[in-house]
């Protein structure tokens, strides 16, 4: 008889070591808002994962699925702080008429990608619960901010004025400053 029931034990502790393991992911659409039009974002990362600066969306961002209190991720991004100029104010020189780069427009590119900025910042993540893939926010000061939940998505950006007055209040909304102090 204690043949059959000496298994028991074992399996219990199997069945709770299945519990501990990664929590269940997701996937998403990742996508770039940027509100300083000084700068361009070159590349953005959610967690190590990369997403283009250039706007739209890209597929896909893993998080998980379901969120946990005290949640953070791990933000990271290449900025250009100079869009169109390098450092000494020079813009980009013409390039070839077959498409293809001069030889001075390479110098200008090497020197431009050379003023390029990294960022990394780690940013609590709101609590979401329908989500609608990944949206970061690039605000001034070097700030970022990170929508997952579909709703929080409508309310803070669909809902924005259009025109001029579009970042500033998107700015506002986040709670970021409008002005960095130099």
């Amino acid at each position: 008889m204690w043949r059959k029931w000496w298994m028991l034990p074992l399996l219990a502790v199997l069945a709770a070591c299945q519990s501990m393991g990664e929590p269940k992911m997701m996937g998403g659409a990742g996508r770039v808002i940027n509100t300083d039009n000084q700068t361009s974002i070159v590349w953005a990362k959610f967690n190590g994962q990369g997403i283009a600066g250039s706007g739209g969306d890209d597929c896909c961002i893993e998080y998980p699925a379901k969120w946990q209190p005290g949640m953070t991720a791990t933000v990271e991004w290449m900025k250009d702080p100079r869009v169109g100029l390098n450092a000494d104010g020079s813009k980009r020189p013409r390039g070839n008429l077959n498409g293809s780069l001069s030889e001075a427009e390479k110098v200008w590119v090497k020197a431009h990608e050379a003023q390029y900025t990294r960022h990394a910042a780690i940013v609590s993540v709101p609590q979401y619960n329908k989500t609608c893939g990944v949206t970061l926010i690039f605000l001034p000061c070097d700030e970022a901010r990170v929508i997952i939940d579909c709703k929080q998505y409508f309310d803070v950006i669909q809902t924005l004025p259009g025109g001029a007055r579009r970042y500033p209040e998107l700015i506002r909304r986040l709670g970021g400053q409008q002005t960095c102090r130099k």
